[in-house]
This record gives C-alpha cells, sequence and structure tokens, in this order.
C-alpha cells in the first residue's frame, strides 16, 4: 500500500514538472500572454506602420503576486497596462468575433473610425509613456499591432519573463528529479519505515 501511495506521489510530481518546464516556453505564445515575441519581432522592423494609429493614452494598474510574510513582503509586482490608441479608417465591417490575440475588444466602428485597446503586462509603471505601434497583421486581416517603446523596455520584459522562467525550471527540474526517486525508492523506503516504526 504504501509503494502506491509513492507511485502516486511521484507520478504527480512528474506532472507538475513537465508543466513547470513547458508553460514558460507556452505562455509566450498564448493569445494572453506577454505578447514578447510579436513585439520583439515589431522592434526589429516586423510588418508594417501602414494604417497605425497613434497612442493617444497609457493607463497602468499594480498588480501584485504572492504573500505577506513576518519578516516582510514577499511579492512580485507587475503593471497590467491599458494602451489606447486613436482611431483610423476602419479597413473592413466591426464583427462580434473573438478579439485577435493581444487585444483587450474587438474592434469597435465609431462613426468613420475604429478603435482597439491593448494590453500589456508590464514590470514597469508605463502610465503616460506613450509608445509606437506597428502593423503585424498580414492583409485583410483583423488588426494585430506589436507595441514598441525602446529596446530598454524590452529587454526589462525579456528580463522579467526570463527570471520567473528560471523558477519554474528550478521548481521543474526539482520535481522531476523528487519523481524520480520516489518512483525507484519507493518499495525501499516503504520497507523502511514499516521496519522502524514496527508496522505490520
Amino acid at each position: 500500500m504504501k509503494l502506491l501511495v509513492f507511485r502516486i506521489f511521484a507520478v504527480f510530481l512528474l506532472v507538475c514538472g513537465l508543466i513547470c518546464l513547458v508553460f514558460p516556453l507556452a505562455y509566450l505564445f498564448m493569445p494572453n500572454g506577454p505578447m514578447l515575441v510579436l513585439d520583439t519581432r515589431a522592434y526589429f522592423g516586423g510588418g508594417t506602420s501602414e494604417n497605425v494609429p497613434e497612442v493617444r493614452q497609457v493607463n497602468c494598474t499594480a498588480e501584485e503576486y504572492g504573500t505577506n510574510t513576518k519578516g516582510g513582503r514577499n511579492k512580485m509586482r507587475m503593471w497590467n497596462c491599458l494602451i489606447i490608441p486613436g482611431g483610423v479608417k476602419p479597413v473592413a465591417k466591426a464583427t462580434e468575433a473573438e478579439p485577435p490575440p493581444g487585444l483587450l475588444y474587438a474592434p469597435i466602428i465609431v462613426g468613420d473610425y475604429s478603435s482597439t485597446t491593448l494590453v500589456r503586462q508590464l514590470p514597469f509603471d508605463r502610465s503616460g509613456d506613450l509608445p509606437t505601434l506597428w502593423n503585424m497583421s498580414g492583409e485583410g486581416d483583423p488588426p494585430l499591432y506589436g507595441v514598441i517603446w525602446n529596446g530598454k523596455e524590452l529587454l526589462s520584459r525579456w528580463s522579467s519573463w526570463g527570471l520567473i522562467a528560471l523558477l519554474f525550471w528550478g521548481f521543474g527540474i526539482a520535481s522531476l528529479w523528487a519523481a524520480k526517486v520516489g518512483w525507484r525508492g519507493g518499495s525501499r523506503a516503504a520497507r523502511t519505515m514499516i521496519s522502524r516504526t514496527g508496522i505490520q
């Protein structure tokens, strides 16, 4: 029975470890992820600057992760930033389809203009710091904008992602190692525990 418990726990650790190893990379390409790959492509000249609106407002709100401890605060702060462009001439009729990746809302036609609101999660507060948008969508596709502040800002975002990825990978490797030990040594540990406690 104890061997079965060890094996179940080992499988649980294996699944957790694999998730931790895969998640940081998968997160880069999720529709509601950090959009780092898209913005990096835009920074290095991908897409086009044609038919791109100017940003008229950036509003950021803080979001904290972690817990308060007796010795102090063990929290990481990220900023959820809404990037509000000005209007541009619409290229297609508005629909109620799902918003494209990186957009908080689907395109909305207002008179002769369409507006979109983009969202980015950043390591620093960028309220009032207006970025440049870059059109990354193909011809006839819904608008998909890369957001560019500067190289330093982009590097800070990659650094933040890298730190989080290292934490996930470290925990994932530790979980896989523990799963391996638990799977191979479960029966031995169970026998040792039984002999020490005298449980029949």
